[in-house]
Parts: structure tokens; C-alpha cells; sequence
């Protein structure tokens, strides 16, 4: 078995390559939303709640175009349906979380940490539940 020290580590090279992408992106999103109108910090609650940038980049962009409120949120839910297809893709590798765990998890699924965890599922070979993606410590230290 793993120590923590080497998951922890595994995991932070199975993200480092994605890390200059985030970047470019979110000073991308702050930059449109600051030329949206929007202040510091309605920008950075609105990265804070919708957390995916097509859905962000969308919702300004109807926001700059004058558009009705249920349009902009119909359009960001819509966009972020895929998330309800990665949830249930990544449900049977991660079923043995509690409730509380697996709610706190999915705010942070984005389209790159699903990529990662899914490729990890598949390539432990192992079957649903006992598989984990780089990164996350057994289930005994959710407990």
C-alpha cells in the first residue's frame, strides 16, 4: 500500500502538466468579466459558483449582451449537463464515500480532473470502489 506522502506526490504530477492551462483561462474569465461590468468581486463569486469556465465565458457574455436572467441560467446549466454524465461515469469507482464526501468531491469535478480519474480508474484494472485516482488517500482517511 501506498503511503500518503507518495499518493499526495502522484497527484501532483498527474496534474502539474494542466497547470498552465488554468491559469491563461482564469485571467481570461477575470479580464471578460471586468469588461462585462462586473466588480472584483461579483467576478470572483461568480467563479466561485458556477466553477466552469465555458458556462463563466457563456454567462458574460449574455450578461454583456443585455440577455433575460433565466436565459443566461438555462444556457449555464445546459453547458455544465455534461457533469451529470462524468458524475455518473465516476459513481461506481467512488460509491464507498459517504454522501458528505461524494457532494464534497463533485464541486471540485472539472473536465480535466475527470480525465485524469476516469484514465486512473481504467488503468488500476481494478474493480468499482477500489480503484482511486492519483491523489486521493484511501477511504479510511475519510472517515
Amino acid at each position: 500500500m501506498r503511503t500518503r506522502r507518495a499518493t499526495f506526490i502522484s497527484g501532483l504530477l498527474s496534474v502539474a502538466p494542466l497547470v498552465p492551462g488554468v491559469a491563461p483561462f482564469g485571467l481570461i474569465c477575470g479580464l471578460a468579466a471586468m469588461t462585462t461590468g462586473l466588480s472584483a468581486v461579483q467576478a470572483m463569486t461568480m467563479s466561485v459558483t458556477i466553477f466552469a469556465g465555458a458556462s463563466q465565458l457563456a454567462t458574460l457574455q449574455l450578461l454583456a449582451e443585455g440577455a433575460i436572467p433565466a436565459i443566461t441560467v438555462l444556457t449555464a446549466l445546459i453547458i455544465n449537463l455534461r457533469f451529470a454524465m462524468y458524475s455518473a461515469s465516476l459513481a461506481p469507482h467512488l460509491y464507498y464515500l459517504g454522501p458528505r464526501w461524494r457532494l464534497s468531491l463533485a464541486y471540485f469535478l472539472v473536465d480535466q480532473n475527470y480525465a485524469l480519474s476516469i484514465n486512473r480508474f481504467r488503468q488500476t484494472g481494478s474493480g468499482a470502489g477500489r480503484a482511486r485516482p492519483a491523489g486521493f488517500p484511501p477511504v479510511r482517511w475519510f472517515v
